[in-house]
């Protein structure tokens, strides 16, 4: 077993935590008590499944490790700088994959609002988004419509168009230790990039590019 959903949660909050004002800030972006979160961080509860899905929408590119507790690097799914990640080491951020799963959290919020869902009521909300098998194939409830409306507008165009780019941004990784120049729009966070001062000696003769781990011995 690997480290669980409560350990990766405290490492968000750990590292995207603020001096000053991160948890009335919290609770200002996701409606979830500072509070709760507190106690979340401190393990004194849990991280419920309404915690988990505020985190995954305020810093997508977190999300699959947080929940899979493994990242796809190559694709934007990254672990914060506090994290020790396997069997992949790369943390670099990707702007456009930023970009894309921002872009697309946004246009699913729209689809619920064209089809006026009541996202309160369990039963049609859960109805809204199930699929049912009709002979051979299956049928989707009237958000089908909505969706395709929504298709033909600029800011759906506009993510496909981010999606041309996060391909070409992907690839700019390094899968065999030759030390890509950096020619992409990446994040120049010190924090993704590489740690400032004290530098680990196991892992100095890896580029911060590279997906991943690769013995000293190993060209």
């Amino acid at each position: 077993m690997s480290s669980t959903i409560e350990d990766r949660v405290i490492l968000i909050l750990n590292e995207e935590g603020e001096p000053h004002g991160f948890w009335a800030n919290l609770e200002k972006k996701t409606g979830i008590s500072a509070q709760r979160w507190r106690k979340a961080a401190n393990r004194r509860q849990r991280p419920t499944s309404e915690m988990i899905e505020a985190l995954a929408k305020l810093y997508p590119k977190y999300a699959f490790w947080m929940v899979a507790g493994i990242t796809d690097a190559t694709n934007g799914h990254i672990a914060p700088m506090n994290a020790l990640t396997f069997p992949e080491r790369l943390y670099r951020e990707q702007h456009w994959s930023n970009e894309y799963f921002t872009r697309s959290l946004e246009l699913a919020d729209e689809l619920a609002v064209a089809g006026g869902i009541d996202l309160t009521d369990d039963e049609i909300r859960s109805n809204a988004y199930r699929r049912v098998q009709v002979f051979t194939g299956y049928h989707g409830s009237g958000l089908v419509n909505f969706g395709y409306e929504i298709s033909s507008t600029e800011k759906y165009k506009e993510l496909k168009e981010i999606l041309k780019k996060r391909t070409a941004e992907k690839a700019n990784v390094d899968f065999f230790g030759d030390d890509l120049p950096a020619t992409m729009n990446y994040s120049r966070n010190p924090k993704t990039d590489q740690v400032i001062g004290s530098k680990d000696p196991r892992t100095e003769h890896q580029t911060p590019s590279e997906v991943f781990w690769r013995p000293k011995n190993q060209g």
